[in-house]
């Protein structure tokens, strides 16, 4: 309702009738955004309004073909800054040379963001009990989610061990059902761990690993390494879409297509197809003579002698 607020706010200031919405108004108002906000704001912002305004006005502002050119329009050439990721071996390396008495929760953040791609809301509605012991390993369950979608994911060994460790650290009769509790000096608290510290763990191990642009590596860090990290495995559209649990499959194709594993691969197969092309060399190359053929026209060669011909004799 924010977006809605905003929008009834400028209509007033702009004395316009709320019972009046048109295209050209909704263009005015986006035009006035566009000096304000990015492309992708925009587009949040008009699916927020269309919803509202149909219910509240029944208009449905999706039937104005204009303002969505508009905005596709606005949209051209922009390119969003994603966040960044950590490599395969950037991710070891914070894993397994962080020290576990400053670090242990970071890394145990890391371990379930990796294993199911989890995001920061989801990690932080986890509870104690949304785990069982699957032999040596352990399966966690999301129960809420971005999406509504229950999924749940498998933690093996070795890394499995760093979770097990700090699920022992929890204080004896701790009432709270949060998972993740506030870690110091090798204990944990009573006190849960906020949202907004569990989304800035991927900052906190690039500070560790001495990465540059530190700022860049936000919440969504760790969820784009997990897709990243299995898409250059070689995984399916398939896979991916079951990693995450996204609904959209474009999302997930993205993720295989910008792989390293199927670039690798593209340029394997034209490696292989310039390397063992047949030859196409012919015995005819050596009747190729040796002298440079002369390309000068018999009238450019008779124009030449009747002016050599012609000339004054100093």
């Amino acid at each position: 309702m924010f977006a809605y607020s905003n929008f009834k706010t400028w209509m007033v200031e702009n004395k316009l009738d709320l019972n009046n919405i048109d295209q050209d108004i909704m263009l005015a108002y986006f035009d006035e955004l566009k000096g304000k906000y990015k492309p992708t704001c925009l587009w949040a912002t008009y699916s927020k309004l269309r919803s509202t305004i149909s219910a509240q006005h029944n208009v449905n502002i999706h039937n104005f073909l204009q303002l969505i050119q508009f905005l596709k329009i606005a949209k051209k050439g922009y390119r969003s800054v994603q966040a960044l990721a950590l490599t395969e071996e950037q991710v070891k390396k914070f894993l397994l040379t962080a020290p576990d008495e400053i670090y242990l929760d970071t890394k145990v953040v890391w371990i379930l963001e990796m294993y199911g791609a989890c995001r920061r809301c989801e990690l932080k509605n986890l509870k104690i009990t949304d785990f069982k012991e699957k032999g040596d390993d352990l399966e966690f369950f999301l129960d809420e989610t971005k999406t509504d979608n229950p999924r749940s994911f498998v933690v093996p060994q070795p890394l499995c061990t760093k979770v097990k460790n700090y699920i022992a650290l929890r204080p004896d009769n701790c009432t709270l059902h949060d998972f993740f509790l506030y870690y110091n000096k090798g204990k944990c608290t009573r006190q849960p761990i906020g949202i907004n510290k569990i989304g800035n763990m991927a900052k906190e191990a690039a500070i560790f690993l001495n990465l540059p642009n530190v700022n860049r590596y936000t919440s969504h860090c760790i969820r784009h390494t997990s897709a990243t990290c299995l898409a250059n495995t070689g995984a399916s559209d398939v896979a991916l879409k079951q990693l995450g649990g996204w609904k959209s499959t474009e999302i997930a194709h993205n993720y295989c297509q910008n792989s390293l594993h199927n670039k690798r691969t593209i340029a394997g197969r034209i490696t292989k197809s310039i390397l063992e092309a047949p030859s196409t060399s012919t015995s005819t190359a050596h009747n190729v003579p040796n002298r440079v053929p002369s390309f000068e026209s018999s009238k450019l060669h008779a124009l030449k002698n009747q002016v050599s011909t012609t000339s004054p004799v100093a």
